[in-house]
């Protein structure tokens, strides 16, 4: 609650009064309970966060659409998969994270777009690097943004992958 509401509150606050001219936000694939996905998620979704760590991502958009719609401040939502470094060892043993990971290669690319593509207005994007199963739509990343993830998790470690 401290850093993900009031936190997030404090921030909003200070860049409006700064005069910043766009929010780029880190969420949280856990605004829309993907743990349980029997289907594509894409952003349009209903929030269905899973914990309160989820509903305090939640917040922080929402907070992103209020201060789009009320004083014109652009807002880019990432809502991130699962960020972890090239050789954590669970992208070895957990298909679960390797199905919403997000390289740290891809993170650094797909926020440098969300910082410098021209004229977003109000944007939420999922962020995860190539995996076998689309589970979290890149589709409004690729759309709004222009990104494409470069890392493959499944070349890097699923079955019959060379050891990098």
């Amino acid at each position: 609650m401290p850093a993900n509401i009031v936190g997030a509150y404090n921030i909003f606050e200070a860049a409006r009064e700064a005069g910043v001219r766009r929010i780029v936000y880190a969420s949280s694939s856990h605004v829309v309970g993907f743990v349980t996905a029997r289907h594509t998620i894409d952003v349009s979704d209903s929030f269905q966060p899973e914990t309160t760590y989820g509903a305090s991502k939640a917040f922080g958009e929402v907070l992103g659409r209020y201060y789009h719609d009320h004083f014109g401040m652009e807002f880019v939502a990432i809502r991130i998969g699962w960020l972890l470094p090239y050789d954590h060892p669970d992208l070895r043993t957990s298909e679960f994270e390797r199905l919403i990971w997000l390289s740290p290669g891809d993170a650094v690319s797909l926020f440098r777009l969300a910082i410098e593509k021209p004229d977003v207005g109000y944007a939420v994007v999922f962020g995860t690097s190539i995996t076998s199963q689309e589970i979290l739509s890149l589709r409004s990343a690729r759309d709004i943004l222009g990104y494409e993830p470069q890392d493959d998790v499944v070349a890097r470690y699923g079955p019959g992958a060379r050891e990098r």
